[in-house]
């Protein structure tokens, strides 16, 4: 999930957004001082900063001195470095409230930027050196959290960084903007934040910088520290958590908590939080339930809780294990089999939490993390930072999606409420949806209860928690009303009631639409504010696409804000096909917008031949981002000027699979399948091989394929999926779908395609089980549709896909919600609406317009266009027997020989 995660939901309660720049309101200001003279300062507020300036900036760049605070010295603190700054007139910035001071500090905000309240710019060394000698007479040793990106000078709360002073950014591969500063050479390079002082490998410190951090030492852990630890297992901004060994050779878990760091909204931090379980746990004494303590202690001011090493796995990890939701061989004994596992389960929890109860305890944060299962599937409840007493009459503090109770729910309840969650997530695992629609919760438990035949008392007491009361509803329109009956009775086996869902998704979308705004009209996932609100992906593009595909009316004001917003000064920073230009410009001319199609086009030539070369570190390889989704949005352009192009790009890619610097992501994407991986530069291969008929790139689409298959492994229920290393994919982005789509398209084109008919068969069973988490296109139930139904609809798919392509349609239920006068679909992390086409509503909307052109028994060019450029241009049909059902895959890997001469 995005680093600022929590900014994107705390601004809106059905969409990910951003706050506009003034909105919060704190509960208290920081104000510098009015008694110091502050004519001829300049106030600016940019970025929830506060900025006063004396002098122009003359540098770009430099050691910024960085200063934390705590809630309750943060004005002195102010008071004090504003008076130093105004006597030596030196820029400094500080966070403007409190509200923005608790989320900089917040225990889920990015470890290595968390703490800083003021920043000073010292223009030079000399300048760093008095300032640093200066405020350290003055503040010095006073408290503040740890700033880990940074080199602390002597006691705090000072901290030195080097930095850019006015905003530099450049670009990843991705076309994502990254903070910058500048090389010797004066080029703009990623100016990395880690959670650990790390200035430029280019860079001398100053000798007074370097003494500093020679005194610090390197990190270890302190001389005489008890235990030595063995594996870092997760990090926050309040500290970590490690596996560690005793002296007497104990496994134990080490809870790290850093002081004044990793704040809650009850104020507390994390030293705070981990005193307090210590407390909770020791008043719980040995009940085996409960995770059991063994020691506590304080290694240089941070808090340490020593607590047993549990032999078990969270309960989701468990859920995902066992489940036959997610199995393509499950059959109706391992449905109860799975039952009386989970049913088993369910009621140790309960029991847990009777008794935490009974001891006058709530333990507050209550989801499937923090229930161990152990190999003997017995329940262990952990992590009792945010448990209290039972009879407070506060309600929760923190909660994870889809387990937070809701805010008029205080003490033991807030307990309860998460309880019933887990409870109905042990069947259903789509509780984060729950906010998003006040019926969602009946619906789900319905379906629960009918797939496993779930006992009446047990579907009662989830009902009595999470299904409110019914209450007189205020008149509502008719569309609205056909929402809520569409989702009852989902009406996805004909034309007619496939039509019905597409026009109220489109109506939930255009009911979203802001036009109003610069930076997206369509509110769609994070990446959107990363990116650019344009895109394909993520943007007004693919979402007007999804609208004329399925033929449904968009309003005119969104094509105007979509050429205004590609035809922007900054747009053609990013280029690529599915986050840029390309696919703007693909979109332009599907929807008949011809000139400002060549508009755009036009750009990204002038860009790519005056600007950034195909040949260089600038582009990723793949499809999402990268050249091969440059090369076949060249491919699908109306005339040849555009075929050396995409020759030009098949050399480079071919190069740099050669040299084995593959290049294919961006910063946080993964580096296989079919948008960020090998799989999208093999389509790409695929298409230019089928227009010039040059085997070299038919080669090159059999290598990169390979590549990716290579990577995949056999689940138990004989389906091939990505191997991530730590999870099996079956999605289409970086799955199991999106290679599954383009074997089959390779298959026309090779001599001997009975090698791929194996593999294919593993990835299509990879699309047959009942269950995933989301309704999305790249990485959800619309993606695994569209293809079950390419596969079909090119004849290699097996005999029972059909049916396993008509529930996972009537499962599209399970994710509908209402919203406006429509139906709409939760995005990335089901906790917030999204109406793009690779997260949201719109591909949704495409996945349904698939399924009816197959009912309909459509040929024509409306299918092939739904997914842009993914799937077959034209209608095809190998020559070849339908793999039987029956195919599984074996431990033989696919021959590495080269392609068929």
């Amino acid at each position: 999930m995005h680093s600022r995660y929590l900014d994107f939901v705390a601004a809106d309660r059905r969409f990910y957004d951003v706050a506009p720049l003034g909105t919060a309101t704190p509960t208290t200001r920081y104000r510098v001082p009015h008694s110091l003279d502050w004519r001829g300062w300049q106030r600016t507020d940019i970025r929830g900063w506060t900025q006063y300036h004396r002098r122009p900036m003359s540098v770009e760049q430099g050691w910024k001195i960085h200063v934390s605070a705590t809630r309750d010295n943060a004005q002195s603190i102010l008071n004090l470095v504003a008076a130093y700054a105004a006597d030596s007139s030196l820029t400094f910035k500080f966070v403007p409230g409190e509200a923005e001071f608790r989320q900089r500090n917040d225990k889920q905000t990015d470890r290595g930027s968390a703490g800083k309240f003021i920043t000073l710019y010292p223009l030079d060394e000399e300048e760093l050196r008095a300032a640093l000698a200066e405020l350290e007479r003055r503040v010095g040793g006073m408290a503040g959290p740890y700033i880990l990106s940074d080199l602390r000078w002597n006691h705090g709360p000072l901290y030195v960084r080097y930095g850019a002073f006015r905003l530099i950014e450049t670009h990843g591969s991705d076309g994502e903007r990254l903070p910058a500063i500048r090389d010797p050479h004066g080029n703009a390079v990623p100016d990395a934040r880690d959670a650990a002082f790390t200035p430029p490998s280019w860079l001398d410190l100053p000798d007074f910088l370097a003494a500093q951090r020679a005194s610090l030492g390197d990190g270890a852990a302190p001389e005489g520290f008890p235990y030595q630890v063995t594996e870092a297992l997760q990090f926050s901004n309040g500290g970590g958590i490690y596996r560690a060994r005793s002296s007497a050779g104990r496994s134990v878990i080490l809870k790290e908590a850093r002081p004044f760091a990793g704040l809650t909204p009850d104020g507390r931090d994390a030293v705070g939080r981990t005193r307090n379980e210590e407390e909770i746990l020791r008043r719980l004494g040995d009940d085996p339930t409960f995770v059991g303590i063994v020691d506590a202690f304080d290694a240089d001011g941070h808090r340490f809780l020593v607590l047993e090493d549990i032999d078990g796995i969270p309960l989701s990890k468990a859920l995902v294990q066992r489940s036959p939701m997610v199995r393509a061989d499950r059959g109706v004994v391992d449905y109860l089999d799975y039952r009386a596992w989970a049913l088993e389960i369910a009621d140790q929890i309960e029991r847990a939490v009777a008794r935490l109860h009974a001891a006058g305890i709530r333990h507050g944060d209550l989801h499937p993390g923090n229930v161990l299962i152990t190999p003997t599937s017995h329940v262990r409840l952990i992590d009792f930072e945010m448990a209290g007493p039972s009879s407070s009459g506060e309600s929760a503090m923190v909660a994870a999606p889809g387990f937070a109770a809701p805010a008029d729910l205080v003490g033991a309840d807030v307990d309860l409420y998460s309880l019933a969650c887990i409870k109905l997530f042990l069947f259903m695992p789509l509780t984060p949806i729950l906010p998003l629609d006040s019926h969602k919760a009946e619906q789900l438990i319905e379906a629960a209860a009918e797939m496993y035949a779930l006992p009446d008392e047990y579907v009662a007491s989830i009902r009595a928690q999470l299904v409110p009361p019914r209450t007189p509803q205020e008149p509502v329109s008719s569309l609205a009303r056909a929402a809520d009956r569409a989702i009852a009775e989902w009406a996805a086996r004909d034309e007619d009631g496939l039509t019905r869902l597409q026009f109220l998704i489109a109506c939930s979308v255009n009911a979203s639409a802001d036009f109003s705004r610069a930076d997206r009209c369509y509110p769609g996932d994070i990446r959107q504010f990363g990116e650019n609100g344009y895109s394909l992906a993520h943007g007004a593009a693919g979402v007007l696409h999804a609208l004329d595909a399925a033929q449904l009316e968009s309003p005119a004001q969104a094509s105007d804000w979509l050429h205004a917003a590609a035809a922007a000064p900054d747009a053609d920073r990013h280029l690529g096909l599915f986050n840029g230009l390309a696919g703007v410009a693909w979109a332009q001319r599907r929807l008949g917008a011809t000139a400002a199609a060549s508009r755009t086009r036009e750009r990204i030539m002038d860009r790519l031949t005056r600007g950034v070369s195909v040949d260089s570190a600038a582009f990723s390889s793949g499809l999402y981002s990268g050249l091969a989704g440059l090369g076949l949005w060249m491919l699908s352009e109306p005339d040849e000027d555009l075929l050396g192009w995409a020759a030009h790009i098949a050399a480079e890619l071919t190069r740099r699979i050669a040299v084995g610097s593959p290049q294919l992501s961006g910063p946080g994407r993964p580096d296989r399948g079919l948008m960020w991986g090998p799989t999208g530069i093999a389509l790409f291969a695929l298409r230019l091989y089928e227009r010039t008929g040059d085997r070299a790139h038919l080669a090159l689409a059999e290598n990169t394929l390979r590549m990716d298959l290579d990577r995949c492994a056999q689940a138990d229920d004989g389906s091939l999926q990505m191997d991530e290393g730590w999870r099996l994919m079956p999605y289409l982005a970086t799955g199991s779908a999106g290679l599954a789509l383009v074997t089959a398209q390779l298959l026309p084109h090779v001599a001997n395609p009975a090698r791929y008919l194996r593999p294919l068969a593993g990835l299509e069973r990879a699309l047959h089980p009942r269950f995933t988490i989301e309704p999305g296109l790249f990485d959800g139930r619309a993606g695994i549709i569209h293809t079950l139904i390419a596969l079909i609809r090119m004849g290699v798919a097996g005999s029972d896909s059909e049916s396993a392509l008509a529930a996972h349609v009537d499962a599209l239920r399970l994710h509908a919600v209402r919203h406006a006068t429509g139906v709409a679909f939760p995005g990335s992390g089901l906790i917030r609406l999204s109406m793009d086409l690779a997260t949201g509503s719109t591909g949704v909307l495409t996945a349904l317009q698939a399924y009816t052109l197959l009912l309909i028994d459509d040929e024509g060019d409306e299918w092939h266009n739904l997914l842009p450029l993914i799937l077959p241009q034209t209608a095809i049909k190998p020559p070849m027997p339908t793999p039987a059902k029956e195919v599984r895959i074996n431990d033989d890997r696919l021959p590495s020989e080269p392609a068929d001469a």
